[in-house]
């Protein structure tokens, strides 16, 4: 088979060269793997972002729908405020007057306007 050395550096070389293409084609295999996997990665992390900005976005439109009715509802608080006061001055004059009633209730004496007739 092998005439001469010259026909052996030809094999050792054809060998080589197959061996040398084979890891080139293995290397580029796991690089582009690689690459696949870290694109599919950065998409999912886009995906990530995107979904993360609409959350904020839906948190700012709610907040921003609390804000309106918070200060819609402030305009009002001083008139509730000021009924509030009202209804409990109300009931502590009640109250005051229930404790403290007054000496003419109490004790009636007997009037005669209207001709003798005696009124309680």
């Amino acid at each position: 088979m092998f005439d001469t050395t010259k026909d052996i550096l030809y094999f050792v070389l054809a060998l080589a060269v197959v061996v040398l293409t084979f890891f080139m084609a293995w290397s580029l295999y796991y690089v582009t793997m690689m690459l696949r996997r870290s694109h599919l990665l950065f998409k999912e992390i886009e995906e990530m972002v995107e979904n993360f900005k609409e959350r904020l976005q839906q948190l700012e439109t709610i907040f921003k729908k609390l804000e309106e009715k918070i200060t819609s509802t402030a305009s009002y608080l001083p008139l509730l405020v000021k009924g509030v006061t009202e209804l409990l001055n109300m009931f502590s004059r009640r109250r005051e007057a229930k404790k403290n009633p007054k000496p003419d209730t109490i004790f009636k004496t007997p009037t005669t306007d209207f001709g003798g007739i005696i009124i309680f």
